[in-house]
């Protein structure tokens, strides 16, 4: 078990490495993409709501936070991101149209709930 552990450290050291990098670049992408700083930071403070199932599982069902698993934490977190530029972009197109604030946050979120 102490060599596979050793084995999983090794092969996990390059996540910290570009983390800084990635979150760097994926931040400016997305205040690129709205033209404006203050939706991006609505997006990326909600992303620990994403990540709390993530830490908690592993440590119920007590297994590891492998290889794969990681992936699939990527993948969510990318989804999470998606969904709230989505939902804020449609949520400032509602204000645009004179809606007041809590009506077209409702309204956005209904409108993403219904199926295409």
């Amino acid at each position: 078990m102490e060599g596979r552990i050793r084995e999983f450290g090794r092969s996990q050291r390059w996540f910290g490495v570009d983390d800084a990098a990635w979150l760097w670049c994926h931040e400016h992408m997305v205040i690129l993409l709205f033209n404006a700083v203050r939706q991006p930071l609505i997006i990326w403070h909600t992303v620990p709501l994403c990540l709390i199932g993530v830490v908690w599982g592993p440590f119920l069902t007590r297994t590891a936070l492998e290889f794969i698993a990681i992936l699939g934490v990527l993948r969510l977190t990318g989804m999470w991101i998606k969904n709230a530029m989505v939902l804020i972009d449609e949520t400032d197109s509602q204000i645009a149209d004179g809606k007041e604030g809590m009506q077209a946050v409702v309204d956005a979120a209904v409108n993403r709930v219904r199926p295409v």
